[in-house]
């Protein structure tokens, strides 16, 4: 037996069987690897709609940056964190100015990419979860 799943209602389908903790668990981990591919994202200066606006000249001639990663300081890409309940995850950052920064240079959500790294994750999940209960 092998689960095949194609889009979000086959997710929320599958997800719905598991028991609770398994389906936290599995969201918290395809959460987690998210944020890593958008920081990731962010150090290369782009987000999930693609290459960030560059700075104004008059903001890189202050600050000596010509690169935007959102890295001025660290804090608000270390900030960003996933918050899962058994059938929802949210990714979210807790900085103040976070929501400023992503109307700008949208870096926090997901595009294609992301959503079929995120249904192979939890397909890969699934998938050997059946073969070590013997299912497969």
């Amino acid at each position: 037996m092998k689960i095949k799943i194609t889009g979000v209602k086959e997710i929320q389908k599958a997800l719905k069987k598991l028991n609770k903790d398994l389906r936290k668990n599995m969201l918290r981990d395809v959460g987690k690897d998210q944020v890593k591919r958008i920081r990731q994202r962010a150090a290369r200066g782009e987000g999930y709609k693609g290459k960030f606006k560059r700075y104004s000249p008059s903001y890189a001639g202050r600050t000596g940056k010509s690169t935007v990663n959102l890295r001025q300081t660290g804090r608000m890409l270390d900030s960003i964190d996933v918050k899962t309940s058994t059938n929802k995850m949210e990714i979210e950052c807790n900085i103040m100015y976070c929501e400023h920064v992503n109307s700008m240079r949208p870096f926090l959500g997901f595009n294609s990419n992301d959503m079929k790294a995120m249904v192979n994750q939890m397909e890969a999940n699934l998938n050997s979860m059946i073969r070590k209960a013997g299912l497969r």
